[in-house]
């Protein structure tokens, strides 16, 4: 009986929400240095995230999100790392983050497929698609992180729950995107 209270205690413990665990959004929190090392990073992209992204947007009624981000050239095992701002249509700060990824080559030269992670304060959002030296494009999954384990495991089973679609492209990136207002 004993063996069995403990196990029972384990997997209550597992499956309580884990707030404890938040990471911290992009480092200094100070989006107009945030926004100055995105334009110093060799692939900038800016574009609409549309969607519903639950915990992001609360009453953002379209619900787009405009997603300026910086990403270091690709490394040899296609690995790319970079940091990413998320404001309002009328540019209001939702939050920042850093961004981790991968690249895989495509069968025409210049393209391939992509997946980043974008770390969020409160979500992980991640993007798959294709990407291009003149586009991000692909549909956006997003997981709160404030989950119990049944929840997460729940969730890797079922169906994969598309919040939305993105479109990134490096003239949509705008340097001017400093505003330090939040949400």
């Amino acid at each position: 009986m004993r063996i069995h209270t403990s196990w029972a205690l384990a997997i209550t413990a597992c499956c309580l929400p884990v707030s404890a665990i938040a990471a911290s959004s992009a480092p200094g929190s100070n989006p107009g240095a945030t926004m100055l090392r995105i334009a110093s990073q060799p692939f900038r992209y800016g574009g609409e995230l549309q969607g519903t992204v639950p915990g992001l947007q609360d009453a953002i009624d379209p619900p787009t999100m405009h997603l300026s981000m910086g990403l270091s050239a690709p490394a040899a095992d296609g690995s790319l790392h970079g940091e990413a701002i998320l404001f309002r249509t009328d540019r209001r700060l939702i939050a920042e983050g850093m961004v981790s990824g991968r690249l895989v080559a495509g069968p025409t030269a210049g393209t391939g497929e992509c997946t980043l992670h974008l770390t969020l304060p409160t979500q992980d959002v991640v993007m798959q698609g294709v990407c291009t030296a003149g586009a991000l494009s692909g549909e956006i999954v997003s997981q709160p992180r404030h989950v119990g384990l049944l929840t997460r495991l729940a969730t890797w089973w079922g169906d994969r729950a598309v919040a939305g679609r993105y479109w990134l492209t490096p003239a949509s990136f705008d340097p001017a995107d400093r505003s330090s207002s939040t949400s």
